[in-house]
């Protein structure tokens, strides 16, 4: 039983459970830190815990109270920690919204509230993780200050815009010449009329697909949405589509492909964009089971597959843009091993075999091999490869270049690619 002093706190606060979080080191002149990050971006602010505050994170579960916390505490250290103490660390987590209950609920119904009030949506990451500046920006894109992979294969464009595009998702900084080598694939005479974003849900999400029903604005100027065809998504009845648009406000990896495309497309005022964020399989790997298993699924793909086409029948020149980065591996992202020279290399091998399959139009084969070894390498891109797949109908692909970012304490790999189905 909790202290006295402790019963008025709620339900939520006696036996708390964290929501999903990204831990990120952070060196400090008084030695590292670690801050939580919400993916999502919802909670905004970070907040900064010593190591030894974050190994109590693993127990805030929902089904461990406060004293259950200090015992396995005990147990595993050897060291008692003060009631007063895991309490303080929970009310802070509280109220920062890191933790499941009716804090971050309300929160959360007042964020939506007035996020589907806008019209378009904030270029969230401007002036952080790329400039503000229009004409900051454009220099910035074009001229990496690090180096990066020469392209595998560099034709030039064809007249018409690709039936579809895979991009990187990680920094502009890090994944420069992979993005340049994609996003020069639109310098053709013509253009793609409607793009259709696949971005990546780093949060949690109900459905496969969260549809952002808004203009994206850019420092180059709003991709605007288009809204015909977001009303005849509507008219689908797939209410699943619709119920994580909230996803969207701080995602970078949908924001990332709305700045590239606007810096080559904003002097076309017909241009407009459907933007996606793609939800996570993690649960189907587990399961050993395929997409195509589950009937929300597939009458989801089936009926934007089928408005896609009425659109390219139409006479509209429509291009499928995924935003994916590949592998995530080492202790960064819980491995055990440190990320040496043969791990990059085993790392490349792997990438480059599921890449052949994406480009080969073998979305089957591509999911059953990275299921195959329960995602092993942590392909972050993995929904939205598979979709873009799938809504391409197996055209033949080209690998453009690939890359890996190796972090220098061998603690993390991310690696990437950029593709162009013609």
């Amino acid at each position: 039983m909790l202290p006295e002093s402790m019963a008025a706190d709620k339900a939520w606060l006696q036996r708390p459970k964290l929501r999903p979080v990204e831990v990120i080191p952070v060196r400090t002149p008084h030695g590292e830190v670690l801050a939580l990050r919400d993916p999502g971006r919802l909670a905004p602010e970070m907040v900064f815990l010593s190591p030894a505050a974050v190994a109590l994170l693993s127990l805030f579960d929902g089904q461990n109270d406060l004293r259950d916390i200090q015992a396995a505490v005990m147990r595993a250290y050897g060291q008692l920690i003060e009631l007063d103490a895991i309490l303080g660390l929970t009310r802070t987590l509280d109220e920062k919204y890191f933790l499941e209950g009716d804090t971050f609920n309300q929160y959360r119904v007042e964020e939506t509230r007035a996020f589907a009030a806008l019209a378009v949506r904030p270029a969230s990451l401007a002036g952080q993780a790329y400039p503000a500046d229009p004409v900051d920006l454009r220099a910035f894109l074009d001229h990496f200050p690090c180096s990066g992979p020469v392209p595998e294969t560099s034709p030039p464009p064809s007249n018409g815009p690709p039936s579809g595009l895979v991009a990187p998702h990680i920094d502009f900084a890090r994944g420069g010449p992979c993005y340049q080598a994609a996003f020069n694939q639109l310098n053709g005479q013509n253009p793609p009329d409607l793009c259709v974003i696949l971005g990546v849900a780093h949060a949690p999400t109900q459905g496969y697909l969260a549809l952002l029903a808004k203009d994206m604005d850019t420092p180059f100027g709003p991709a605007r949405a288009d809204r015909d065809l977001m009303n005849r998504i509507v008219n689908l009845n797939l209410p699943s589509l619709h119920v994580d648009e909230l996803v969207h406000r701080g995602e970078h990896s949908a924001e990332f492909m709305a700045v590239w495309l606007m810096s080559r497309l904003a002097d076309r005022p017909s241009f407009q964009v459907l933007p996606f964020l793609c939800g996570s399989f993690h649960r189907l790997v587990e399961e050993e089971s395929a997409p195509e298993e589950d009937p929300l699924f597939v009458q989801t793909l089936d009926g934007l597959a089928e408005l896609l086409d009425r659109e390219r029948t139409a006479g509209r020149r429509v291009m499928i843009l995924a935003g994916a980065d590949l592998s995530h591996v080492g202790p960064q992202f819980g491995d055990a091993f440190q990320v040496t020279r043969d791990v990059a290399d085993d790392i490349r091998t792997r990438d480059l075999d599921l890449l052949d399959r994406i480009t080969a139009g073998d979305f089957t084969g591509f999911y059953q091999r990275v299921m195959g070894n329960q995602d092993r390498t942590h392909i972050c891109g993995l929904s939205a490869l598979y979709i873009l797949s799938r809504l391409l109908g197996g055209p033949m692909g080209r690998r453009l270049a690939y890359d890996q970012w190796i972090d220098p304490q061998e603690q993390g790999l991310v690696s990437f690619a950029s593709l162009v189905f013609d």
